[in-house]
């Protein structure tokens, strides 16, 4: 659930103007954030409890060169402590149980992605070829993927596929001086 979500929901629930349930939103949630910074603890009863810790300093090692001591200073941490209303409902949903109070959020289901049929290669019309001027020529020969010599090729009229073509050379990078 983000903050869009809670507001429309809130909105729709007491018939505010969202704009409004936004400004009391964005107000309660800096309140919070203010409160925090000061090092005060936030309570809100059957919600939870917000406190800052400190972390105290310790010394941790690099996983690549275990040699290497990395100090890690101590810090200020936010920890939240759920109140007893919300653990019993997030236990009764690790038991299966369905929740006493409030609509159950569902999830959004997941479109499938259309996959589209593989496209047949198309294979170059002589007549066609023998109308073009020499230019077009060389860059129709040049887009024409190479044969791999080691496959025969049977007589059919299906479009080439994978086993029948060869993968495209792979080209270097050339760096041209200025």
């Amino acid at each position: 659930m983000t903050k869009r979500d809670l507001v429309v929901r809130i909105s729709s629930e007491t018939n505010l103007i969202q704009q409004d349930v936004l400004t009391v939103v964005q107000k309660t949630l800096d309140y919070i954030t203010e409160a925090l910074a000061a090092g005060v603890t936030v309570e809100l009863r059957n919600f939870g409890v917000f406190e800052v810790k400190t972390r105290k300093a310790r010394v941790g090692r690099n996983p690549n060169r275990p040699e290497t001591d990395v100090p890690i200073p101590a810090r200020s941490v936010v920890k939240f402590k759920p109140g007893k209303e919300m653990k019993e409902m997030v236990l009764q949903i690790q038991a299966g149980k369905a929740t006493p109070a409030g609509p159950t959020v569902v999830p959004k289901p997941a479109v499938p992605t259309p996959v589209s049929p593989p496209v047949p290669m198309p294979t170059p019309d002589p007549a066609a070829m023998a109308a073009t001027p020499p230019v077009a020529k060389k860059k129709l020969a040049a887009t024409k993927p190479a044969l791999n010599p080691a496959v025969p090729i049977a007589p059919s009229a299906s479009p080439p596929t994978a086993a029948t073509v060869a993968p495209a050379p792979k080209r270097k990078n050339v760096i041209k001086p200025k």
